[in-house]
């Protein structure tokens, strides 16, 4: 008896694993082909970027 619900809860955990697995496989080419169609767009990351720089260059003033 224990062997068997050993079994089943092994197999439980396969079982979610491989669904798991089957999510993935299924989601990525989404992903893919939305990125493909909304290029990231490098202005904000600059502005982002920049942002950064002001408030590094305002910390080392402040000694």
């Amino acid at each position: 008896m224990k062997a068997l619900i050993s079994r089943i809860s092994k197999n439980t955990e396969t079982i979610n694993n491989v669904y798991i697995v089957f999510k993935i496989r299924k989601t990525l080419p989404e992903i893919e082909k939305y990125q493909n169609a909304h290029p990231l767009k490098t202005d904000n990351l600059e502005h982002f970027i920049g942002k950064q720089d002001q408030l590094l260059n305002e910390l080392k003033n402040i000694k």
